[in-house]
């Protein structure tokens, strides 16, 4: 009889203490604690195109602004940069003059000769990607012109990897544009010139 009792009284102060616990805990709310290291995102699958006036073409991320480097290197045709304005980071695109024969020979004369890479394709041309620990490099050689996609991501790695994934699959060559490129370009107004004969 005595044990009945002492389990009816442990039975009876479980049942109060869970109750009064649920009865003041009811009144508070439910807190959820925010990730301030959370990076920010944007999407890549609206895109542009861009043409290039030395001959070739590429689909990016609308979020992303396309921005021509200036150079007086002679052999550089073209130097691009593409920035967000959300996300740091960037993506570089450059052809340039090379006496180089070979992606392999690049590789080595940047000290990544023995780095694993995997095979793809820019444009028509077989291309070699090699990721570093703070960067993406992909490079094709061809007709004495390396073509150079350099992706430095500093934040949301994986915004910049799906980035230069749609650059590096969308990318083709196209004829050249015939207008001069360059500092002094624009329209031609020769054609607009009357000779006078007095």
């Amino acid at each position: 009889m005595k044990n009945k009792s002492v389990l009816l009284i442990v039975i009876t102060i479980v049942i109060l203490l869970g109750s009064s616990v649920l009865f003041f805990n009811k009144n508070k709310k439910l807190v959820v604690p925010v990730n301030k290291t959370e990076k920010p995102t944007e999407a890549v699958a609206d895109q542009k195109e861009y043409k290039d006036p030395s001959g070739f073409s590429f689909n990016y991320p609308v979020s992303l602004k396309v921005i021509p480097q200036s150079t007086n290197d002679q052999d550089i045709y073209s130097f691009l940069k593409l920035e967000s304005g959300k996300i740091k980071g960037s993506i570089s695109i450059k052809l340039s003059n090379t006496q180089l024969t070979s992606v392999d020979e690049y590789f080595k004369s940047v000290r990544l000769a023995g780095e694993k890479g995997v095979d793809v394709k820019l444009g028509d041309l077989q291309a070699k990607q090699i990721t570093t620990k703070d960067k993406i490099i992909t490079v094709a050689v061809d007709d004495s012109t390396l073509h150079l996609i350099e992706v430095n991501p500093q934040e949301n790695k994986e915004f910049w990897v799906n980035a230069n994934k749609k650059i590096i699959e969308s990318f083709a060559f196209v004829p050249p544009s015939t207008a001069p490129v360059g500092p002094n370009s624009g329209p031609d107004t020769s054609s607009d010139i009357e000779e006078v004969i007095e």
